[in-house]
């Protein structure tokens, strides 16, 4: 009996959960960095009416990762209606260089601000990037070319 009881309230608690997923990505927003910020330069309050509250998703290649005057980090993903900055999306974690590179693909997640200043979605976390384009040598791999040809 008790481990029928059990049974049933795993499963309960496990088709809760499905609910919740379900219920938390029918609020995230996909977009195409171009698109939102398109959006956003033509009508500013139409696209904070549309996107606040709701979890923006961005996906593009970096463009560059930036730390303002202020000490806040961004990302910055291309988009020729935003300007020279892209879409600024403003990461939660401040340790991010070196883990994200420009020219490799990325996704963000994020929120509408209460304020937008040119194009940007705050509070980012990045929840997926592509291989990094960086090339990477360890201390032994660099010894051993230098070793190998000194001029070069």
């Amino acid at each position: 009996m008790f481990r029928t009881v059990l049974s049933v309230a795993a499963a309960l608690a496990l088709a809760g959960t499905g609910w919740a997923q379900a219920k938390k990505d029918a609020s995230v927003v996909k977009l195409d960095p171009e698109a939102f910020a398109a959006e956003v330069k033509k009508d500013e309050k139409a696209a904070a009416a549309r996107y606040r509250g709701k979890t923006i998703e961005l996906s593009g290649t970096a463009a560059g990762v930036h730390r303002n005057f202020g000490g806040d980090v961004f990302l910055s993903l291309p988009s020729k209606t935003a300007g020279i900055l892209g879409v600024s999306c403003f990461l939660k974690d401040k340790k991010v260089f070196g883990k994200v590179v420009k020219g490799q693909e990325v996704t963000v997640r994020g929120r509408y601000p209460d304020f937008q200043l040119n194009v940007q979605i705050m509070d980012c976390e990045i929840v997926k990037t592509g291989p990094s384009p960086a090339l990477t040598y360890t201390v032994e791999d660099m010894a051993k070319e230098w070793a190998r040809d000194k001029e070069s």
